[in-house]
């Protein structure tokens, strides 16, 4: 195994730079990559394929070898038996959604290690993209803890109020936040700059900065990025590529529309 440079990045202190493919496509991850994007966002919870869908995973993992990219995937729920899955698939980056308590992040993270806590994980020994179909030796075991990267997703009022024992859980490598969700889960839907809202945010920041683990977060243009760079956050996803289609094509169209071209 050659390391995960997204771990290496945050250990660094470094800030980490990547977009999401909505399209889930193997051209998209060539893109980013061509880019000097550091990650590539999969998202199995609201786009893309089945976190279940291991060929398809190995697909685009070979693709982001290749490209030279990460790539860094949201789970669709908190599940053990999907985290082991999309491990096999050879996914290293994770994101785990849903996270409400601390017992519930420890259950999953478990299932990230075959050596956990110092204590066995919950992860299951088998061949796979990772270990070369089957090779499967101590210091495979060893390093795959190594280079994995498990992060929770804070989206719900439940996981702000528990944020000091969550980031206690060992193995919690990030936070990321989730605005909308959490607006949502406020009973603010997508007020994401209510002061309630705002203050739940800053709440979160503040204990992760206590507890010296890295913060994630989203940037939807030239200026919430340099807000987030500003803010400390370590790994920002700058944007999505469909959206990014239809604004250049719409754009372009209404420049020549609004020069007086009948098209």
């Amino acid at each position: 195994m050659d390391g995960n440079p997204l771990r290496e990045a945050l250990a660094n202190g470094e800030t980490v730079i990547g977009a999401r493919a909505v399209t889930a496509s193997p051209t998209i991850v060539d893109t980013y990559g061509s880019l000097d994007l550091d990650f590539v966002w999969l998202d199995t919870e609201h786009t893309g394929h089945s976190p279940y869908d291991s060929l398809s995973l190995n697909q685009l993992v070979r693709a982001s070898r290749a490209a030279d990219i990460e790539p860094f995937l949201r789970l669709s729920d908190s599940d053990p038996a999907m985290v082991r899955n999309v491990l096999d698939a050879g996914i290293r980056s994770i994101l785990l959604p849903r996270v409400k308590t601390a017992e519930r992040t420890r259950e999953v993270l478990a299932a990230t290690k075959y050596v956990y806590d110092d204590g066995p994980g919950e992860r299951g020994v088998g061949a796979s993209l990772p270990n070369n179909w089957g090779d499967r030796t101590a210091e495979y075991v060893r390093e795959s803890d190594e280079t994995i990267l498990a992060g929770v997703l804070i989206e719900t009022e439940s996981a702000v109020e528990q944020i000091d024992e969550i980031l206690a859980v060992p193995g919690i490598d990030f936070v990321f936040l989730g605005p909308g969700d959490l607006s949502v889960s406020m009973n603010y839907p997508m007020e994401t700059e209510h002061p309630e809202v705002r203050a739940a945010l800053a709440r979160v920041r503040k204990a992760c900065a206590e507890a010296d683990v890295p913060v994630g977060g989203m940037a939807g243009d030239v200026d919430s990025l340099v807000s987030e760079v500003e803010a400390g956050t370590q790994i920002i996803r700058v944007g999505d590529d469909v959206p990014a289609v239809r604004e250049t094509i719409r754009d372009r169209l209404a420049t020549v529309r609004e020069a007086g071209y009948d098209i």
